[in-house]
């Protein structure tokens, strides 16, 4: 079956945080499945999404992708160890598995996400 015009389109998502009230925001450089709920951007509580209903030029916090190539891999795994600095049981083990997590969710139709400033679309 092939995809609406409409919805290869947007590639725009908003996800609402029930406790800031604020808006992250998710880019999408490739198409894939994202989740319906998420980390708050700005304050790390439950945001839910607005399943792509929102304006498409919206400035955007994260980018939702599929790594391309090894450098794309390595900026994710660089990614990761940044977001989970503080996290002492996070070693390379883990990373090496949350990377094979990520290839199957990917490999499944899912994608991965960076902080916008990581990977410029």
């Amino acid at each position: 079956m092939e995809q609406s015009k409409t919805k290869e389109q947007k590639k725009v998502n908003a996800y609402t945080c029930g406790t800031c009230g604020q808006n992250t925001i998710i880019k999408h450089r490739d198409q894939g499945v994202t989740p319906m709920f998420l980390d708050c951007f700005h304050c790390g509580n439950r945001a839910v999404s607005h399943m792509y209903k929102v304006p498409q030029d919206l400035e955007h916090h994260l980018v939702a992708f599929k790594p391309k190539d090894k450098a794309e891999w390595k900026l994710y795994r660089k990614y990761l160890k940044s977001y989970y600095q503080n996290e002492p049981e996070v070693d390379n083990k883990m990373l090496d598995n949350m990377i094979n997590a990520s290839k199957l969710h990917i490999k499944k139709g899912g994608v991965v996400m960076v902080s916008s400033s990581q990977l410029t679309i």
